[in-house]
């Protein structure tokens, strides 16, 4: 991307680096920490179909951070290189949410999915954002038949249309 407008900047060699504001040629706007030209550390970056706020590193999102969806869906996590990975939450805009940890941009090892209300309708183990096992207990102990036919379905949807939608519950 190339910055259209520097509103305030430090330079180490020629390269941002320390606090400053930009505004890049497609609009988007970054105001945060830069290390050698990269966004690194602190900072907000506005976006044309969001708004990220937390902690970046080598130009990616990185750390602690918020991103908040055109939407209105928000995740609330961990990040590294961009992607969704560690402890965090996505919380839908109707209110819905996932609790639980993410792994390379996807739901992966123990998650519980909670409606608008708060009550919790899916709690296991998941894979690449499959349910893998459910935990006992939660709402789907008499359905656990029909949500593994659903799994099983999806997964051989997945192979044949990569793209397709997935429905749990």
């Amino acid at each position: 991307m190339k910055i259209i407008t520097s509103l305030s900047s430090a330079r180490n060699n020629g390269q941002r680096h320390g606090k400053g504001e930009y505004i890049f040629a497609n609009g988007d706007l970054y105001v945060g920490e830069w290390n050698n030209g990269q966004k690194h550390g602190e900072g907000k970056f506005i976006y044309a179909n969001g708004c990220y706020i937390g902690q970046s590193k080598n130009g990616q999102r990185h750390g602690k951070g918020e991103y908040i969806f055109a939407n209105g869906d928000l995740y609330v996590g961990e990040w590294n290189n961009g992607q969704k990975h560690g402890k965090g939450q996505y919380i839908s805009a109707n209110g819905d949410r996932y609790v639980g940890e993410w792994r390379d941009d996807k739901m992966d090892g123990y998650c519980r999915y909670e409606n608008k209300t708060g009550v919790t309708v899916i709690e296991g183990y998941w894979k690449d954002d499959l349910l893998y096992e459910r935990s006992k207990g939660d709402q789907l102990h008499e359905r656990s038949n029909e949500i593994k036919s659903r799994i099983i379905e999806s997964e051989i949807s997945r192979q044949i249309n990569p793209a397709g939608s997935y429905c749990y519950g």
